[in-house]
């Protein structure tokens, strides 16, 4: 028993235990957690507010900028010897060769004025061409679509915009040059182009291309990029990067589209390791993006982190004390309590708690105190009340039941020996000891069904020796029912009842059916017989003498039999069980007695 106590504790001690360390476990980490995401959170949104701050300042540094470009652009656009040039072509004549040389000039100037234009072309739709790059002239004498530019898809654009300005990323000075071994000489220049188109007449239009060099466009928003970092580009409509510190990325596709820009919400979005923050320039279809490491972005945040981590351990390693500090003092006075409950279930009542504790425990302890003490007397209460009340009804059935029959037996016995009937008192006697045996020497208030049948037998046969024989019984009763235990001489009444006065207006002649029957854990008994039957009166004063008996718990005089029988039912099994009657007036008496099934092995 100390060993099961014991393990019981232990068990009760562990499960609390456990479910405090991972409740509070679980507290720890989920306010870890959040308190960590909300600070990644603000910290993104802190980030995103200054990059936008440095966007818009990149921005308008941006549009001056191109702004000069386009007023560059546009003088070149209307340059009177560009357009007379571009109309007729190279004639090796002194008229065309001024023209060429002021275009020449014209251009020199410009680049000489902003030197971050590398080169300025003039490509005619018909194969006439005319460039300028850093102190040298090109010229080609013949038309030549075979040039470069007539390949690139910004030509097309030009055609279809022609008088408006473009812009276009993502070409370098391999892509417009007309000398083969430029590569060598000059290097891979990346661009910037912004490209008018000027209406010559008869079909005839000419492309001016400004190439700016895309390191001038870098150092316009790049100044505050940390290279280990953040890193900023510029991105074109389709998802090319056009502008960017590392040429390896210049004409490739970003890490973002134009698309996951568009669905995220707010101005910057969160993608594998980095923050991406883009900007949507108000005059070009170009965005601004600005790409930030997690590592970079959150900083010390990531230190924080072990902090947090330390907390948390700290936190459980606290609270691990203190709930083994309060399990204790809450466990103990269960232990108690189970102990003092598993003597009170075998049997020992009014067993007592400690009431020192002046805490909730100490209420507990003195309520239990006065509920054991409540139940002790309660119990030593019923029990006296329910052998005094067992003692009594036992007392009474049998006054009522076994001397009204003897005496009835023994004045017909009396009345055989003055009449001489020696064979029939023979047959009397033996039928009254068979009955008298099991009456005075069976134990208990049960017995089987057969044993009932076979007292009924010597019943009925004792009374048919009143009666002349002419009483009848049969059993209707399954052989797989008759060995289950019903209360003794429990169908004796309801023949007697049927004989005195369903038969009495026959002279004892009659009829009697005794059956069973069986309803899942419900045993009906029945006794019919075909006598004067009840009317309706006398049976609602019966049906009403039924319901006192169950109310009050009376014995009654009139219809002793009946009523002590239900009485005897209601004892012995419960309210849900007693008695039913049903009579035809003229005809037939049928009671039916109500019980539990109960085997023999019960």
């Amino acid at each position: 028993m100390k060993t099961k106590e014991k393990t019981f504790s232990w068990k009760l001690r562990t499960q609390l235990m456990l479910i405090s360390v991972i409740t509070v476990t679980l507290l720890v980490v989920a306010v870890s957690v959040l308190n960590y995401k909300r600070s990644e959170k603000v910290i993104q949104e802190q980030s995103a507010n200054t990059i936008q701050q440095y966007f818009a300042q990149n921005q308008y540094s941006i549009i001056n900028f191109t702004n000069e470009v386009e007023k560059v652009l546009r003088l070149l656009m209307t340059q009177e010897q560009m357009t007379e040039y571009m109309r007729q072509g190279w004639t090796n004549q002194f008229e065309s060769v001024q023209k060429a040389n002021q275009v020449f000039d014209y251009a020199q100037t410009m680049m000489q004025n902003y030197e971050y234009i590398d080169s300025i072309y003039y490509f005619g739709n018909d194969g006439t061409m005319l460039g300028e790059k850093k102190s040298r002239n090109i010229l080609n004498l013949e038309p030549d679509h075979s040039l470069p530019w007539y390949s690139l898809r910004m030509k097309d654009h030009v055609k279809e915009n022609l008088g408006k300005i473009q812009w276009f990323g993502g070409y370098t000075n391999l892509d417009m040059d007309t000398e083969e071994d430029a590569e060598e000489k000059y290097g891979k220049i990346p661009y910037v182009t912004a490209v008018g188109g000027v209406w010559l007449g008869n079909g005839r239009y000419v492309s001016v291309v400004v190439n700016v060099r895309e390191s001038a466009f870098v150092n316009l928003f790049t100044k505050s990029d940390a290279s280990d970092e953040r890193e900023s580009y510029l991105m074109d409509s389709s998802g090319t990067i056009i502008v960017h510190r590392d040429d390896e990325r210049l004409g490739k596709k970003a890490d973002v589209t134009i698309k996951e820009l568009e669905r995220a919400d707010g101005n910057y979005l969160m993608k594998k390791d980095i923050q991406i923050n883009y900007y949507k320039l108000d005059k070009l279809d170009w965005r601004l993006i600005s790409e930030i490491s997690t590592d970079a972005l959150y900083g010390d945040l990531t230190s924080l982190k072990t902090w947090f981590i330390v907390l948390a351990f700290a936190a459980l390693t606290v609270g691990f004390i203190l709930f083994s500090y309060m399990i204790n003092v809450l466990t103990t006075p269960l232990k108690q309590l189970r102990v003092v409950m598993g003597h009170m279930e075998n049997g020992a009542l009014g067993e007592q708690l400690d009431e020192s504790s002046r805490n909730e425990l100490g209420m507990l302890g003195r309520q239990f105190n006065h509920m054991s003490r409540s139940i002790e007397n309660m119990v030593a209460q019923m029990k006296e009340i329910e052998e005094e009340k067992r003692v009594l009804e036992n007392e009474a059935l049998h006054a009522q039941l076994n001397p009204h029959f003897l005496f009835n037996t023994l004045s017909n016995m009396r009345f055989m020996a003055k009449m001489g009937q020696t064979e029939v008192l023979e047959e009397c006697f033996t039928s009254l000891g068979n009955m008298l045996q099991p009456m005075y020497r069976s134990v208990g208030d049960l017995w089987s069904l057969r044993q009932e049948m076979d007292y009924m037998s010597n019943y009925i046969a004792i009374m048919n020796c009143r009666f002349g024989g002419k009483l009848s019984m049969e059993f209707e009763i399954p052989e797989y029912l008759v060995e289950l235990q019903v209360l003794k001489f429990i169908l004796q009444p309801m023949v007697e009842n049927a004989v005195e006065h369903g038969f009495a207006a026959s002279g004892g002649e009659g009829f009697i059916v005794m059956g069973a029957q069986k309803y899942d854990d419900i045993l009906e008994l029945y006794v019919e017989d075909n006598g004067s039957g009840i009317t309706e009166l006398e049976l609602e004063q019966l049906q009403q003498n039924l319901r006192q008996a169950e109310n009050q718990k009376e014995l009654y005089k009139n219809h002793v039999g009946v009523v002590n029988v239900h009485r005897r039912l209601k004892v012995h099994f419960g309210e849900a069980y007693g008695i039913r009657i049903e009579s035809v007036p003229g005809e037939s008496t049928c009671v039916y007695l109500r019980m539990p099934v109960i085997t023999e092995c019960e």
